[in-house]
């Protein structure tokens, strides 16, 4: 969590500071990043983790359910707002 929260102020930070994100790391004929994406990234890969060493408590069904009507919930959320 610590992580997925750092990414969020750094990203919170670029956009009220530079107007967006400012990426400075470069892996040569690959790609650019900064300190956010590396935090972001990290947090992701401990939530697999974590989802996989307690896959038995929730079953794949139910995650993916949970996440399509979050998306529903979003977009829902976001038509009413751009309607207004």
């Amino acid at each position: 969590m610590i992580c997925g929260l750092a990414g969020c102020f750094c990203s919170l930070i670029d956009k009220i500071f530079w107007g967006g994100s400012l990426d400075f790391l470069q892996i040569p004929n690959l790609f650019v990043f900064d300190g956010k994406d590396v935090y972001l990234t990290l947090s992701e890969v401990f939530f697999v983790i974590l989802a996989l060493r307690h896959n038995q408590e929730i079953s794949a069904r139910e995650f993916i359910r949970f996440c399509t009507d979050q998306f529903h919930t979003w977009l829902h959320q976001n038509s009413v707002k751009n309607k207004d």
